[in-house]
C-alpha cells in the first residue's frame, strides 16, 4: 500500500474486523516502517464489524482492552462474524496507538454499500461491503477531510460469496 500510494503514507485505513488479522498487520507493517524511519507517523486504522456481532466495537466504546462477552446474531457479513476474536486483545491496541477508531455497520448499510460498489464496478463479498457502509458514514458525518488519503480495504471477492449475494438479490 505504501509503494501503491508513491511512498506516501495514507491517513486513514478504514478495514474490516473479524479476528483481527488484517488490522494487525496494517499495524505492524507502518509499525516497521516507522521504526526504520522511513514514516513520520502512524496512519489512523479504522477498523468494521457488524453490528449484528461486533465483540471489539463494544469493547472500544466501553473503554476496554478486550473484546467483550455478546450475543451473536447472524449476519449478511459472516466472514467477520466472530464472537470471539482470537486477536481481540491486540486488534484493540493497534486501534489504540494509531488513534484509530472501530465501528459497527448494520445489515442495511452492509447491504446498501454491496450494491453502491457493484455500481461503481467493485464485485464484493458483503463483507468487505462493511468497508464501503463505514467509509459512506464518515463521509456523512463529515469525519474526511478534503486533502486526506483515506485507503479503503476491499478485501473479498463477491465471486466467493455468490450464494449469499444471490440471496440479497431475492429479499
Amino acid at each position: 500500500m505504501w509503494e501503491q500510494l508513491g511512498y506516501e503514507i495514507p491517513d486513514k485505513i478504514i478495514v474490516p474486523v473479524g479476528q483481527g488479522s488484517l488490522v494487525i498487520g496494517c499495524y505492524l507493517a507502518f509499525q516497521h516502517l516507522y521504526e526504520a524511519g522511513r514514516i513520520e507517523r502512524l496512519p489512523q486504522i479504522i477498523a468494521v464489524q457488524a453490528k449484528k456481532c461486533a465483540p471489539l466495537y463494544e469493547a472500544f466504546i466501553q473503554g476496554k482492552n478486550e473484546p467483550v462477552s455478546i450475543y451473536k446474531e447472524e449476519t449478511i457479513a459472516e466472514g467477520i462474524s466472530s464472537s470471539q476474536p482470537v486477536r481481540g486483545r491486540e486488534v484493540l491496541d493497534a486501534i489504540k496507538k494509531t488513534e484509530g477508531i472501530i465501528m459497527a455497520v448494520d445489515d442495511n448499510e452492509i447491504e446498501k454499500a454491496f450494491y453502491a460498489l457493484a455500481r461503481a464496478g467493485f464485485y464484493v463479498e458483503p463483507t468487505s461491503a462493511v468497508v464501503g457502509a463505514a467509509l459512506w458514514r464518515l463521509q456523512q458525518q463529515e469525519k474526511l477531510s478534503r486533502g486526506e488519503k483515506t485507503v479503503a480495504f476491499l478485501s473479498g471477492s463477491g465471486l466467493k460469496a455468490t450464494d449469499k449475494i444471490l440471496h440479497l438479490r431475492e429479499e
